[in-house]
């Protein structure tokens, strides 16, 4: 309800139905988190950290994504799921990491009669490629995320299966 995104509760099925909609064709899951908004809630409290998440969430659902879906998947975790591509390339995977930078971090949010910058760690999978499966979609793309939040932050990744499945042998 806070930022009017499609909740935790219902996004699973409306990728379904996006998917079956069009089933032949690829898409891309992107899970998002915030970088260090805990910072945000401490230093400002949490009536600033609800108008944050809110601008977040607005800055994007302006995405250019005519057959996405925008959804808050918790706290500070954000997804994007783009269907309807042929064949999914590094260049569109590369345009959604630019896009989200130019329209959803590029600039500081207001909050407290002060500006807070904005930066996000972000993991892609493909659906078509990685798995035909919407749980394992996203869990690939949470997991692609911890890689980018792990390496420093404000950056993205995209699922390796390799790495995956020899850090889950692990």
């Amino acid at each position: 309800a806070l930022t009017g995104l499609v909740s935790r509760y219902q996004y699973r099925a409306e990728i379904d139905m996006l998917i079956r909609s069009m089933p032949q064709k690829e898409g891309i899951f992107t899970f998002i988190d915030i970088d260090d908004f805990k910072k945000i809630n401490d230093t400002y409290g949490h009536r600033s950290g609800d108008v944050y998440l809110k601008t977040f969430a607005e800055r994007l659902m302006r995405l250019p994504c005519p057959d996405g879906i925008f959804m808050r998947i918790s706290g500070d975790e954000f997804g994007v799921y783009i269907h309807g591509y042929d064949k999914v390339t590094d260049q569109d995977i590369q345009n959604i990491w630019r896009n989200i930078g130019d329209i959803v971090i590029r600039e500081p949010i207001d909050v407290c009669e002060t500006t807070a910058d904005i930066t996000c760690s972000a993991g892609m999978a493909v659906y078509g490629k990685d798995t035909r499966e919407v749980y394992e979609l996203i869990e690939y793309a949470d997991f692609a995320m911890y890689q980018a939040k792990n390496s420093g932050k404000n950056s993205y990744r995209v699922f390796d299966p390799k790495t995956y499945h020899t850090r889950n042998q692990s």
